[in-house]
């Protein structure tokens, strides 16, 4: 929701300054966006009401018309072998730095002491972390709607559909797009254009032979005046066209993110009551608005902010399920042991039966953790837990009372931070033990990874694991507490030739 919201937030500043091109009356506002937005919603409302097939389906396919007939005039009206030339260079610069970049930070540039003073400290988090996390915020119903409408497909069809044929086509969008501004930049400046000149027009906002140092304007203003080159008869309809296919571009994007979310709301039912999808809708518009409204005249810095913070959270999911797919494309291929053993609890099993004392459980594992992960680190070892719940309490707590000396000695607060690394190394230390003793594949990675993210959950598992192999119960988890002691499981009692399970407290 957030990232359809972000994308509403920031989309409607160029729709509206495309307006006031058009007609000077409608006003580049936070008040005329947030109309705008509504507008939107409501479009996207009735699309998502009317179906996959009827609605969504049909706007989707007048977009990407819309976007290859723009395209197309913009490559055929311009320089049509330069752009064929800079595709072709593109394609290999990318190949050629897609390393080098993925690995990149901006690290010096961020310390912010190069020795001309021409560093852009904040470009990375404004650029590359905003850009990916906005993105990360998409997938999850992007993936689940690509999903939906390729059930019956095979992998190497869904990549080559998803993946390879729109990349190539997003290539040419910017290459051509992106090509026509650098041209118009470069000739811009080369007639003598900046921020301050006069030439041509009024003031530095009115072309010169139909050019604009687009340096000197805003992202709203950017794409506008790319067409405007073309014309004032066809810039004036490509306007139209552009506007006309933003707002449908937008409404799919709406009405996809509410048609997941409403089909997630409803238990996985793939036609969701009709009030459940106006609601949705409706409640991504108002959050587009309170970002923008709340925002003001920094309105874009809160957008980014909601988009990066959802996205951080997100992409650690993303990871898991990165490894998720590759384990089930091993047992889709036969590479993968479907007998292995494994942890006898899963490490989000709380959320397949919650309980209130599962949910004790997973709060003792929150604020003393020490106490199940020694019982789990004493079966193991086969010693009295004592030891290790000790260990373990003095370097959790150890952690906590550091990080409220901090106000006292500020530096004492990373002291504190060093020590809960070494708690959680010590945890992850256990856990692979405890993968070494029953037999678990599995890497310190991983370990390291639950343990450090998610060790409440992680204790959780290792005391239930230990429990149920101490009684020799590997089929069930059951439903254990550590202030009871117990763990039910079912027992299989033999009564003639029928097989009875009856609930057994061990």
């Amino acid at each position: 929701m957030f990232g359809v919201a972000t994308s509403l937030g920031i989309g409607v500043k160029t729709l509206n300054s495309g307006l006031n091109r058009m007609h000077s009356g409608v006003e580049e506002t936070t008040n005329n966006q947030i109309i705008i937005i509504w507008a939107i919603t409501c479009f996207a409302t009735i699309s998502v009401v009317s179906g996959l097939k009827l609605g969504i389906r049909r706007i989707s396919e007048v977009c990407f018309g819309l976007g290859i007939f723009l395209m197309l005039f913009v490559f055929f009206h311009d320089n049509t072998w330069f752009f064929l030339n800079l595709y072709v260079q593109s394609i290999g610069y990318y190949f050629q730095y897609i390393v080098q970049y993925a690995f990149h930070t901006d690290a010096f540039a961020q310390l912010g002491n190069a020795p001309d003073g021409k560093q852009a400290v904040n470009w990375m988090d404004e650029w590359t972390v905003f850009y990916w996390g906005w993105w990360i915020t998409w997938s999850p119903f992007v993936g689940m709607f690509i999903a939906k409408i390729s059930r019956g497909r095979t992998v190497r069809s869904f990549i080559n559909a998803t993946l390879t044929a729109p990349i190539l086509y997003l290539f040419l969008w910017f290459t051509i797009f992106g090509g026509a501004g650098l041209k118009m930049e470069r000739d811009a400046a080369k007639a003598g254009i900046n921020c301050s000149s006069t030439l041509g027009g009024e003031n530095a906002t009115e072309p010169f032979n139909r050019l604009f140092r687009l340096s000197c304007r805003t992202d709203s203003q950017m794409y506008f005046d790319v067409i405007q080159q073309y014309g004032n008869n066809l810039g004036g309809f490509l306007r139209v066209v552009s506007l006309i296919s933003a707002v449908l571009y937008f409404v799919t994007s709406s009405d996809s993110g509410s048609l997941v979310i409403d089909c997630l709301s409803a238990n996985g039912n793939p036609d969701p009551p009709i009030i459940q999808r106006i609601f949705w809708a409706f409640t991504e518009g108002a959050c587009a608005t309170a970002l923008l409204k709340a925002g003001g005249e920094k309105a874009i810095d809160a957008l980014q902010s909601v988009a990066i913070a959802t996205g951080l959270l997100y992409a650690v999911i993303l990871n898991l399920m990165c490894l998720s797919l590759w384990r089930t494309m091993q047992m889709e291929a036969g590479d993968y042991d479907h007998c292995r053993n494994t942890f006898s609890s899963g490490l989000v099993s709380i959320f397949d039966k919650p309980s209130w004392r599962r949910l004790q459980d997973i709060l003792i594992s929150i604020v003393a953790p020490w106490w199940p992960a020694g019982r789990a680190a004493g079966m193991l070892y086969m010693n009295h837990p004592w030891r290790y719940m000790i260990v373990m309490a003095t370097l959790f707590y150890g952690w906590v009372f550091l990080e409220i000396l901090q106000v006292v000695e500020p530096g004492l607060a990373y002291v504190g931070w060093v020590v809960l690394c070494f708690f959680f190394t010590y945890l992850a230390s256990i856990r692979l033990a405890m993968r070494g003793h029953s037999d678990i594949k599995g890497s310190i990675i991983e370990d390291a990874i639950a343990v450090s993210i998610f060790y409440p959950l992680a204790i959780d598992q290792m005391y239930r694991h230990m429990l149920i192999e101490e009684k020799s119960k590997k089929d069930d988890p059951g439903a254990g507490s550590y202030l009871m002691k117990t763990v039910d499981e079912p027992a299989i009692v033999k009564d003639g030739n029928e097989k009875q399970q009856k609930p057994e407290s061990v």
